[in-house]
């Protein structure tokens, strides 16, 4: 057996905490269909006619992305996953995914404050990642696009701070 052969299996069975939540594109897709479905369902996209129902859809791929980033990365942290989806207590997961107190994102409440914690809590759920300070930077910038980068990686969570 090669390295890479090795290191695609499990150590044991039931060893992986994502489960059956594996990344495959498909998996991705299904999952960004069925929560437009149901966002539609539940009445929060109200689809007009004309140009904005393109830029709704969008921002709807935009949260369906981001939601299931972030899913991902909570579960990978051990925080609870569904936080995801919860309004105000998914920032505060984010504070506790860089090592900060829950009480510590009442800084970002505080205008221009804020900017610096969001970089500086970026910075540092990266670097507990294993990534470097561009990849945090991006975190702080694009989260719809590093978080799911993050959360579908393969890369792990270490809660040990610097």
């Amino acid at each position: 057996m090669n390295e890479a052969e090795i290191d695609d299996k499990p150590d044991a069975e039931g060893s992986d905490p994502l489960g059956p939540w594996q990344f495959s594109l498909g998996g991705l897709i299904l999952f960004t269909t069925a929560f437009a479905v149901w966002m539609s369902l539940a009445g929060a996209v109200a689809v007009r006619e004309g140009g904005d129902s393109l830029i709704e859809a969008v921002n709807l791929a935009l949260l369906a992305t981001m939601v299931a980033g972030l899913w991902r990365t909570f579960a990978k942290a051990g925080l609870p996953a569904w936080g995801a989806i919860v309004p105000i207590y998914n920032v505060v997961l984010v504070v506790r995914l860089a090592g900060w107190s829950s009480r510590e994102a009442l800084y970002l409440l505080i205008p221009v404050l804020n900017v610096v914690v969001l970089v500086v809590v970026s910075l540092e759920i990266a670097h507990r990642f294993g990534r470097g300070k561009l990849f945090g930077i991006g975190l702080a910038i694009l989260p719809h696009a590093f978080y799911p980068i993050l959360g579908f990686g393969r890369d792990q969570y270490d809660p040990s701070p610097r």
